[in-house]
């Protein structure tokens, strides 16, 4: 199963938080990044997805700090800097340590809580969770893709709980489509509606367009193409206002 990724983690695939104990310890995190440094020089800002306002831009070695204090939003959005790193690295030990040192501060951010975080670890099980950066994790030589989605939807179902939009427009596509449990449109209706109404994701230009293209298509719920224009007016005001920002 092959879909776009949220452009916040494109093109990388993510293993389940079980597995972190396992991958990557704090000092080897931490050797990771001293590693890395000359390759991660630059700025990041927050993302929409951070649970409390998007502070100014921060370097990266104040994100680091930020981030070793246990920053969830810090973690996540470090995560996000280094996954794209990994994409760009031309060594392969570079990109393996890269995308270890993300899948780590990722897990960490949803394990405090962090509601898009949880979200990406959900979408990297529907996409395909057992390769890690061409590393696999798992010790089965196959999985189940309906094995994925039950594990998708249990994290979108913790980011939902946690008020995260996107979470709930992924979980809404599994229950349209009776992936990874039972086939549910109104379920899928009512949190479509949920994640309209859900004020954070009225900022979050991830989440609008989402929401744009499932009315744009009539898919899961009817289609609407007047809402879709305006979804589509307020995700281009929010990306004119960030690059404006910059």
């Amino acid at each position: 199963m092959k879909k776009l990724i949220s452009h916040h983690l494109t093109k990388l695939w993510l293993a389940g938080p079980l597995c972190l104990a396992l991958l990557v310890g704090p000092a080897q995190l931490l050797a990771v990044e001293t590693k890395i440094s000359p390759l991660v020089a630059g700025k990041t800002n927050f993302s929409p997805a951070s649970t409390s306002p998007a502070p100014p831009e921060f370097d990266l070695e104040s994100l680091k700090k930020q981030a070793e204090t246990g920053d969830a939003a810090a973690q996540f959005n470090l995560a996000l800097q280094l996954s794209a790193k990994a994409l760009e690295a031309q060594n392969d030990q570079d990109k393996k340590d890269l995308t270890l040192a993300s899948f780590q501060l990722l897990s960490r951010a949803a394990d405090q809580g962090h509601p898009r975080a949880m979200t990406m670890i959900g979408h990297s099980y529907e996409l395909d969770a057992y390769n890690l950066g061409g590393i696999k994790l798992s010790d089965q030589e196959d999985e189940d893709s309906a094995k994925d989605t039950v594990l998708a939807r249990q994290w979108y179902q913790k980011a939902a709980d946690h008020g995260d939009a996107l979470g709930m427009i992924y979980l809404a596509s599994l229950y349209a489509k009776g992936e990874g449990g039972p086939k549910d449109l109104a379920a899928a209706q009512q949190l479509i509606k949920m994640a309209l109404a859900n004020p954070a994701g009225q900022k979050d230009k991830d989440v609008l367009e989402s929401l744009a293209k499932i009315f744009e298509k009539g898919e899961i719920v009817p289609q609407d193409q007047k809402q879709a224009a305006i979804l589509w007016d307020k995700a281009a005001q929010l990306a004119e206002s960030e690059t404006q920002s910059r």
